[in-house]
C-alpha cells in the first residue's frame, strides 16, 4: 500500500495547481442524494488581515472508499448564490468584505462526514490583481453533524497551516482530495481533531493549548509559516514572494503553483526551504509573534531559523515524570510510564484519560528502560524492570493480584533454572499473536525469554542462543520472537536473538550479528528486521535469515543513541534519539531503502533538551515520542504515514508496513 504524502519526488503537483487554477474540484464526486444536515452555514476568506475578494469556497466532505479517492461536494448546485464551475463542482463566491454564506441544505454522505472548505483565488485588495490564482486556503471542520446555521468558517493561512499539517497524510496530490480506507476513518476522525487543536475554524486563530490544557502548541511556528504563505497570498500571484515560495517548497525540481501545495510539500518534507521561508514572513508579519531571532538551544545557534518546519505539540501532565517508552493502542490512545509507580493513557486528542498508581512496585518506581506493550484487548503490559509484569485494562483498572508485590510473578518453566520465583531484569515485555506474554529475564546471570499466559501463568522458557541480558522483544509477522541481546557488557559488539514459536533457536549459538549494544527492534513489509545500535549510533537492517542488508550499518539524520524504532505505513522508519554521541535528541526516519529523510539534528521533537527513549505513529500518521529528560510527552503532527496499532496486530496478520 503506497502514501502519497511520504513520496519524496511529487510530479503531480502541476497537475494539482491546475485543478485549483480551474476550480479545483476535477476530482470529485457528484454530492449524494440523502440531506443529512440543513443549515445555511457562513464564513469568511482572508490573507493575513485583508479580506480576500472573489474567492470560490468549496465545501466537501472527506473520501472513505481508500485512500487516493474522491471527495464528496456537499454544496447543493440548486440552492442560492451557488454557482457551478466547468466541471460541476458548485462554489460561493465572497463579498468585498471576504465573507460567504451557502444558504440551505448541505448535503453530507452521513452525519459523521467529516467536512472541510477549501478558498480558491480571489483579489487580495490590489487593483493589479483581480484575481491572484496562487491563492489555495483550507480550513478543517470536522464531522458534518457539528454544522449548524450559527456556524462560522474563517479560512486563512493559519487555518491552512494546522490543516494541511494535520491531514497531509490522507491527502491525494492528483485528485486534489482528502481521504481514507473504510478501514482507519478513524484515524482520518484523529487527524481532523488534531488540526482543531492548533487552530480554532471559528475565530481563525491558533491556539496557545490544546482544550485539555496539556498540550503546548507551537504558536510562533505556526505563525511563521502562516506569515510566509500571507506574502504570496497578499500580491498579485506573479513573480516576487510567490516566485520566493514556490522555489523554496518545490520537491523533485517541481513547484507548487498555490499556497495549499506549497504547504502540503511542507508538511511531507519538513526541511524545505528553513531560511528562505523565515526571511519571508519578516519584517512586518500579520501573525505574531514569530520564531524569534535569538539562542536556538537545539540547533545551538543564534538564529530565529528553524531545524525544520514539523509541528511538535508537548504535553505535560501530573505524575508525568521521566517518561522512557510509550505505547499506542488500537483507538490512538498513548500510554505512557510516568515513574513513581505510574502509568498514564493520553487520548488521541492529547487529554490525560486515566493516571493508574500502585501503593506497591506492581507499577515500577524507577521507570528507565521500562517497556510497555498493549495487547489485542487493549490492555496494557508494563516491564516493571525487575520480577514481574502488570497488566491494565483499557479502563485504567490494574488486572493482577493487589496483594502481590510485583505484579505478575510468571514463575519458572520446564527449562529455566533459577530457584526464585519471579523474572528479573531489564528484560522487555512483547505480545504473542496468540495473546501469550513475553518477557526477558535476566535472572542470575541465566537468561532466558519467559513466556506466559495473559493470566500470568508461566508457561515455558527459552534459552540458548547465546541469550545473555535481553533488552527489547518483537515478534515478526511468522511468529518467531527476536529479541536485542546485549550480552554481557554494555558496549562491546552484541546481537540478536531468535527463537521459534515453540523454543527453537533460529539465529544459532550466537545470534544474529549487530552492532554495539542493540536497543529495539522493528519489522517492515518485506520481512526485514530493523536493529537499533544504542552505542554505535547506528541500524542495522537484517533479512529474516539475519544477512545484513543494505550495504552496513546506517547513521546520519540526526541518530544519537537510537533507543527505540518504528516503522510506519509506507514503510519509513522513525527512531527515537535519547543521545550518548554525535548528533542531536530529535527524531531521525529513513526510507525504506536506507536513505536518511531527516535533517542533520533529527526532526525537533518540541523540546530542545529531548532524550527520547521510545517512538510510535499513531494512525493518523502523528509521531509520538516520550522525552526523559523533559517530562513530556511530543507529539509532531502529520508527518509519517498512518499505522496499524497495537504492534501485535502487525504481528498478528502479517502487516508491517502497511497503513490501516
Amino acid at each position: 500500500m503506497f502514501h502519497a504524502s511520504r513520496l519524496r519526488l511529487l510530479p503531480a503537483v502541476l497537475f494539482l495547481s491546475s485543478l485549483l487554477i480551474s476550480g479545483c474540484a476535477a476530482s470529485y464526486d457528484a454530492a449524494p442524494a440523502v440531506s443529512v444536515q440543513a443549515a445555511s452555514v457562513q464564513g469568511t476568506v482572508f490573507g493575513g488581515e485583508q479580506p480576500i475578494v472573489g474567492a470560490k469556497v468549496y465545501a466537501y466532505a472527506a473520501g472513505t472508499s481508500g485512500y487516493n479517492t474522491a471527495a464528496s461536494s456537499i454544496i447543493n448546485l440548486g440552492a442560492a448564490g451557488v454557482t457551478t464551475d466547468s466541471k460541476g463542482v458548485g462554489y460561493v463566491t465572497t463579498d468585498a468584505n471576504g465573507k460567504w454564506t451557502i444558504h440551505g441544505d448541505i448535503t453530507c454522505p452521513s452525519p459523521s462526514s467529516l467536512i472541510y472548505f477549501f478558498a480558491a483565488g480571489g483579489n487580495p485588495g490590489s487593483a493589479a490583481a483581480p484575481n491572484n490564482t496562487a491563492i489555495g486556503e483550507l480550513a478543517a471542520f470536522g464531522p458534518c453533524s457539528n454544522l449548524s446555521s450559527s456556524s462560522v468558517i474563517h479560512i486563512n493561512e493559519l487555518t491552512t497551516v494546522a490543516g494541511m499539517s494535520a491531514l497531509a497524510p490522507f491527502f491525494s496530490p492528483t485528485l486534489f482530495s482528502f481521504s481514507t480506507s473504510a478501514t482507519n476513518v478513524a484515524g482520518l476522525t484523529h487527524a481532523f481533531t488534531t488540526a482543531n487543536n492548533l487552530v480554532s475554524v471559528s475565530t481563525g486563530t491558533v491556539n496557545a493549548t490544546t482544550p485539555s490544557g496539556l498540550g503546548t502548541i507551537p504558536v510562533a511556528e505556526i505563525n511563521t509559516l502562516a506569515d510566509a504563505l500571507a506574502t504570496c497570498v497578499n500580491s498579485t500571484g506573479v513573480g516576487g514572494n510567490c516566485a520566493t515560495l514556490f522555489a523554496a517548497t518545490a520537491v523533485g525540481g517541481v513547484q507548487p503553483t498555490s499556497t495549499a501545495t506549497a504547504m502540503y510539500n511542507i508538511t511531507t518534507h519538513p526541511t524545505l526551504g528553513t531560511t528562505a521561508l523565515y526571511n519571508l514572513a519578516t519584517p512586518t508579519p500579520p501573525y505574531t509573534p514569530i520564531l524569534p531571532v535569538g539562542f536556538n538551544a537545539f540547533t545551538n545557534s543564534n538564529s530565529g531559523i528553524p531545524n525544520d518546519w514539523s509541528l511538535a505539540i508537548v504535553y505535560r501532565a501530573p505524575n508525568l515524570n521521566a517518561p522512557t517508552y510509550l505505547a499506542i493502542d488500537s483507538q490512538d490512545n498513548v500510554w505512557a510510564a510516568g515513574g513513581n509507580r505510574t502509568a498514564l493513557q493520553f487520548s488521541n486528542a492529547g487529554a490525560l484519560t486515566y493516571s493508574v498508581v500502585s501503593t506497591t512496585n506492581q507499577l515500577s518506581g524507577n521507570n528507565y528502560n521500562q517497556v510497555l506493550s498493549v495487547d489485542l484487548n487493549d490492555t496494557l503490559w508494563t516491564d516493571n524492570n525487575s520480577y514481574g509484569v502488570t497488566p491494565i485494562s483499557s479502563t485504567g483498572v490494574l488486572l493482577d493480584d493487589p496483594t502481590a508485590p510485583w505484579g505478575y510473578e510468571p514463575g519458572p518453566g520446564s527449562n529455566y533454572n533459577i530457584s526464585t520465583d519471579y523474572v528479573s531484569g531489564y528484560g522487555g515485555v512483547a505480545i504473542a499473536p496468540n495473546g501469550n506474554i513475553l518477557i526477558g529475564s535476566a535472572a542470575n546471570n541465566s537468561s532466558a525469554l519467559v513466556v506466559a499466559s495473559s493470566t500470568g501463568f508461566g508457561l515455558a522458557d527459552y534459552m540458548g542462543g547465546g541469550l545473555t541480558n535481553p533488552i527489547f522483544i518483537a515478534v515478526d509477522g511468522t511468529g518467531n520472537y527476536w529479541l536485542a541481546n546485549q550480552g554481557g557488557s554494555c558496549c562491546s559488539p552484541k546481537s540478536v536473538v531468535v527463537f521459534g514459536p515453540t523454543g527453537t533457536v533460529l539465529s544459532g549459538a550466537s545470534g544474529y550479528a549487530v552492532g554495539g549494544q542493540p536497543s529495539a527492534i522493528g519489522f517492515d513489509a518485506s520481512g526485514r528486521a530493523w536493529v537499533t545500535n544504542y552505542a554505535d549510533n547506528t541500524l542495522t537492517v537484517l533479512s529474516s535469515a539475519g544477512a545484513p542488508l543494505l550495504g552496513g550499518p546506517l547513521n546520519g539524520g540526526g541518530v544519537s543513541g537510537p533507543s527505540d524504532l518504528v516503522v510506519d505505513g509506507a514503510g519509513n522508519v522513525w527512531v527515537s534519539n535519547f543521545g550518548g554521541g554525535a548528533g542531536g535528541n530529535g527524531i531521525s526516519e529513513f526510507s525504506s531503502t536506507g536513505t536518511v529523510l531527516s535533517p542533520t539534528l533529527g526532526f525537533y521533537p518540541g523540546v530542545a533538551s529531548a532524550r527520547c527513549g521510545a517512538v510510535g505513529v499513531d494512525s493518523s500518521g502523528n509521531v509520538w515520542t516520550a522525552n526523559w529528560t523533559g517530562g513530556t510527552i511530543n507529539e509532531n503532527v502529520g508527518i509519517a504515514a498512518p499505522t496499524i496499532n497495537p504492534i501485535v496486530k502487525q504481528a498478528k496478520f502479517n502487516t508491517f508496513g502497511m497503513m490501516p
